[in-house]
């Protein structure tokens, strides 16, 4: 499966980056549930793992990861949930 094919059946409308094998899809608290619920309930996607980081040196804050493997790709999905600092 290709990025265009990824986009396509997985993040349609979420603006993705790719870095290395990983595709990056930001999104927001609200988010989050439906996005987790669509990628695997409905596309049985596997939840690989939830990664936490701290981007307080850019002034980023903090960023949740939760990374979704793609069954037969080279391809790993991950939606970044920003936690604002006063969070």
């Amino acid at each position: 499966m290709n990025l265009t094919e990824i986009n396509n059946n997985y993040l349609k409308g979420i603006q993705t980056n790719v870095v290395g094998s990983v595709i990056v899809a930001t999104i927001t608290a609200e988010q989050l549930a439906a996005h987790v619920s669509l990628l695997h309930k409905t596309h049985a996607l596997p939840l690989l793992t939830i990664k936490a980081t701290d981007q307080r040196k850019a002034k980023q804050g903090f960023v949740i990861y939760y990374l979704f493997g793609i069954p037969k790709s080279k391809y790993t999905i991950a939606l970044a949930l920003p936690v604002e600092k006063e969070t």
